[in-house]
């Protein structure tokens, strides 16, 4: 990153601009040729290479998505794996020309956010498939460490058919000053609090019992760099991704992407296999007429949220899931249309609600003993559900890890739908079944129960090259993963 986009990037976040030597990292692009016959040649043989793996990743995803036989689903998705790190091969870099978006900045009352947006991110069609809107991102990071985004950005965010760039720092938390407020004795304080208390004043449930004995253990927070930090960032994921929303509400349901990515600061995502995955081949095979009740993946036009890495507690204490944040969600356009929808819901059955997803948001809203966490006392008429979850930020002390709060909208309020039964999850294919709450989708069965599975052991740098996501990178690591790719 230049001298130049450093101080941009501190100056427009809020940060002041302080004059050091910074060293630019940044991957050289491939330089253009002037040989018209070679380039002929070479972009030949590249459109062969592309027609021939979606032929054959066409009958793998087929096979994966409809097989019902574990051993054979096993199979077709370790051969998908290849392919895809096959095609990897052949996908080369395109350079960022956009801005990182800073929330901070923006309202949905100047949308001049809009032509913030790629130049290169224009419709993907193959043929057979079409990508509209893409894929947005959402990263919630640190005013101490904005390069991260900034190379996020350059690096594997720099594909061509990412949209936005949003970014989420202390400026927009509801306190941007919280951590230094955050004295050893207050901080003790409010742990106290909440595992005394709970989420909110509600009536005893087990899942409040969850929360309130394993929410920030007094030891576990001392042992972390920065612990005031740490508990001042649970709500920004969740007030990021209300900014977010209220943006896209403010034009209409047309902006709204294709998937939507919330992830941290120091995560690698691999855009061109979700796309393959979540996108492309979704579409390919309800062209072939396969039904997306029974599509493990289904299209971007059913509610679905993905988690980069899934957590499930212990079964004995509850069935209860949510996101290793750092691998981020995948909110489908479905879900975000469910999730910004507002809700008329009325005590007396008055208002005739049409839509499943209504009847249901309501049941539990007005009903306080259904309302696990309190949210019952945030609904106003008319809201949507992204405007009760944004009103529960302003508790204090705020009592939730911000995993927990994702997993529990995701999983209670049917802004995803049911998991699906016949991948290589237990749990999901069994246990799962008679459990309503079982929303929350794990991507490639990734999931953490006694020992991560998945893209789940790609944690703390290690980062396999051709990976989906890996979690906890430096700014270094991130340059060297995108290098290895290219």
């Amino acid at each position: 990153m230049s001298h130049d986009a450093a101080n941009d990037l501190r100056h427009r976040s809020g940060r002041p601009t302080k004059k050091t030597a910074i060293v630019d990292n940044s991957p050289d692009l491939p330089s253009k040729t002037t040989n018209t016959a070679g380039s002929r040649k070479s972009t030949s043989r590249i459109l062969l290479s592309a027609i021939f793996f979606c032929i054959i990743i066409e009958t793998l995803f087929y096979s994966y998505h409809t097989t019902t036989n574990e051993d054979a689903r096993s199979g077709a998705k370790s051969i998908l794996s290849q392919s895809l790190q096959r095609f990897d091969s052949n996908f080369s870099n395109h350079e960022s020309t956009d801005t990182i978006i800073f929330l901070n900045e923006t309202s949905p009352e100047n949308n001049s956010w809009t032509n913030q947006r790629k130049k290169s991110s224009n419709s993907y069609s193959d043929g057979d498939t079409s990508v509209k809107n893409a894929i947005d991102i959402i990263i919630v990071g640190t005013k101490h460490k904005l390069e991260n985004a900034q190379v996020q950005k350059e690096t594997w965010a720099s594909h061509p058919f990412r949209r936005y760039f949003f970014l989420a720092t202390e400026y927009d938390d509801l306190d941007p000053k919280c951590e230094e407020k955050y004295t050893n004795e207050i901080l003790h304080r409010d742990v106290k609090i909440c595992k005394s208390r709970g989420v909110e004043n509600t009536n005893k449930n087990n899942l409040i019992k969850l929360f309130k004995g394993n929410y920030a253990r007094w030891q576990w927070l001392q042992k972390k760099s920065n612990p005031a930090g740490w508990i001042c960032a649970q709500r920004r994921h969740s007030i990021a991704l209300a900014k977010v929303t209220e943006l896209y509400s403010s034009i209409g349901k047309d902006i709204l992407p294709d998937y939507l990515f919330i992830g941290d600061d120091d995560t690698y995502v691999n855009l061109e296999h979700i796309l393959e995955v979540l996108v492309r081949q979704p579409h390919r095979l309800e062209s072939k007429g396969i039904s997306q009740e029974h599509s493990i993946v289904p299209t971007q036009d059913t509610p679905v949220v993905w988690a980069g890495c899934r957590v499930r507690w212990p079964v004995w204490q509850g069935n209860f899931t949510f996101a290793f944040g750092g691998f981020g969600y995948f909110f489908s356009k479905a879900s975000l249309e469910r999730l910004v929808q507002p809700l008329y819901c009325s005590p007396n059955h008055t208002v005739d609600l049409t839509s499943k997803y209504e009847k249901s948001a309501c049941e539990r809203l007005l009903k306080p003993e259904d309302s696990l966490i309190g949210e019952n006392n945030y609904y106003k008429h008319g809201m949507s559900l992204m405007d009760v979850w944004k009103a529960m930020t302003v508790v204090e002390p705020f009592c939730m890890h911000a995993d927990w709060i994702f997993g529990y909208f995701t999983n209670f309020y049917n802004i995803s739908r049911h998991v699906v039964p016949g991948g290589l999850n237990w749990f999901d294919n069994n246990l799962m079944k008679e459990t309503p709450e079982a929303r929350l989708h794990a991507l490639f069965d990734s999931e953490i129960y006694k020992s991560p599975e998945g893209l789940c052991s790609n944690d703390n740098s290690k980062c396999p090259k051709n990976a989906t996501i890996c979690h906890r990178l430096s700014s270094t690591d991130l340059r060297d993963i995108h290098k290895r790719r290219v």
